[in-house]
């Protein structure tokens, strides 16, 4: 598990008190795997809205507007990639 997940789960009250150590292995994984779903969700909420900024923007007829589509296309392709790489449990 990372730190930063570890902290979000301080924060949570899920390490209060040995709440944590005194689940078994499949409520942790459960809780682990609820997490990545809430985290996928969110990022591919992000990258859509990037998508839709682009979409905007693509109908220009000048440099400015194709550069801000070009731009707003890459940080979705980016936001994306977090999500493909390996998530430590």
């Amino acid at each position: 598990m990372n730190e930063k997940l570890e902290d979000l789960m301080y924060r949570a009250g899920l390490t209060a008190q040995g709440c944590w150590d005194s689940m078994d292995q499949y409520d942790r994984e459960a809780i682990m795997d609820f997490a990545k779903l809430v985290a996928d969700a969110e990022r591919e909420a992000c990258a859509l809205l990037c998508d839709e900024h682009g979409d905007k923007w693509a109908d220009g007829n000048d440099e400015w507007c194709n550069g801000q589509a070009t731009a707003s296309y890459y940080c979705a392709i980016a936001i994306r990639a977090r999500g493909e790489q390996e998530q430590p449990r």
